[in-house]
């Protein structure tokens, strides 16, 4: 077997000789003189390893140092809303960090629930009491209750809190903080995302963004240069950034703006085209016998879309229409290539109308 180590852009190989001679190596005094040649010429290469691996341990303990020192300096965390969402990240915190504090405000009904499951520690009975100490305010709330929320909560915030969301619109969000917030608190938008297994699930599970993608969005200028932004988010809220690897999905730094369209076009936009999809494949049935075989020849991969379509909750609506203007835009870009596929269609350039190219076959 052989171990390697990279440091400094050197690669330290580590290619050891059968058991009995390491023991003898490590263990006897007069290496040159009982060990065959071979094994003294490997010598310098140990050396070399025990001394890589040194510097790694060393380098780790130094980033561990680094990052506990911020992670430490948060402790009381104030929940707004204790739905699935927010209630999972307490439960994945919690499980990271034992010692966390999670306040929550909410209904009384379901801060029973919360307290109960283990989400929260302490109730809540006002906002200013929230966010007493608080180190970060999550809200974990509809996009219209949050903005509100947070208007309230400005005044309250102690120096240095921090701020995030759970929402899927970000925009918004990100303008109505730049307006309301004080200079002595920030905000971070962020949008956990469990993993497709989990998503549907309502129960709230410290696991439920393990595998996930947990997007967060500090600035407009982030997408611009993603690992600086990242930089900058571990420089001033490495506690923060900490809670979010701790809930096990691959974090990611978005700007606002590039997050909503990021959305628009992966969620919205094929959400909004089932309507229309699902009228012209419904023109197409001339008798009600029509429908059943209009079934059989969708295919499956499209049939959810198309013929399990459901009337979007009050939640997503507000979603949809928080994000217009980037579904508009993707809608736009959908529209000319649509145009485009026609007018190749229409010319007989199948690959073309495909999106085939010139590698198509």
């Amino acid at each position: 077997m052989s171990l390697g180590v990279l440091v400094r852009g050197s690669l330290f190989v580590f290619r050891p000789p059968p058991r009995e001679k390491a023991h003898r190596l490590f263990s006897e005094p007069s290496l040159r003189e009982k060990v065959k040649p071979s094994s003294v010429e490997w010598l310098p290469y140990a050396i070399r390893f025990t001394q890589a691996i040194r510097f790694t341990q060393y380098a780790t303990m130094e980033h561990r140092s680094h990052a506990s020192a911020h992670d430490d300096a948060l402790q009381h965390v104030t929940l707004l809303g204790t739905g699935t969402a927010g209630a999972s990240l307490a439960l994945a915190w919690k499980a990271a960090r034992p010692e966390l504090v999670v306040t929550g405000l909410d209904e009384p009904e379901a801060l029973e629930r919360a307290e109960e499951h283990g989400v929260i520690d302490r109730k809540a009975a006002s906002l200013d009491a929230a966010a007493a100490g608080a180190d970060l305010v999550v809200l974990a709330e509809r996009l219209p209750v949050a903005l509100r929320r947070l208007e309230a909560l400005a005044p309250h915030l102690p120096d240095g809190a921090l701020v995030t969301d759970t929402g899927a619109a970000k925009q918004p969000i990100a303008r109505h903080a730049a307006e309301v917030l004080p200079e002595r608190a920030s905000f971070v938008g962020g949008h956990p995302i469990a993993s497709s297994e989990r998503r549907g699930e309502t129960e709230p599970e410290a696991t439920r963004f393990d595998g996930g993608t947990y997007l967060l969005c500090p600035s407009e200028e982030a997408s611009r240069e993603a690992a600086l932004a990242t930089r900058q988010l571990r420089e001033h809220h490495a506690g923060f950034l900490a809670l979010a690897e701790a809930t096990g999905a691959r974090v990611q730094v978005r700007s606002p703006a590039h997050h909503d369209r990021l959305c628009a076009a992966a969620r919205d936009l094929p959400e909004l085209l089932a309507a229309p999809l699902t009228d012209v494949i419904s023109e197409a049935a001339e008798d009600a016998g029509d429908h059943e075989t209009l079934l059989a020849l969708t295919d499956p991969a499209l049939r959810p879309l198309v013929w399990g379509r459901r009337a979007p909750s009050a939640e997503r609506r507000e979603e949809l229409v928080a994000g217009e203007g980037s579904l508009l835009d993707a809608l736009g870009r959908y529209v000319r290539a649509l145009q485009q596929t026609r007018r190749h269609l229409a010319t007989g350039d199948l690959d073309a109308a495909l999106g085939l190219g010139d590698g198509g076959s």
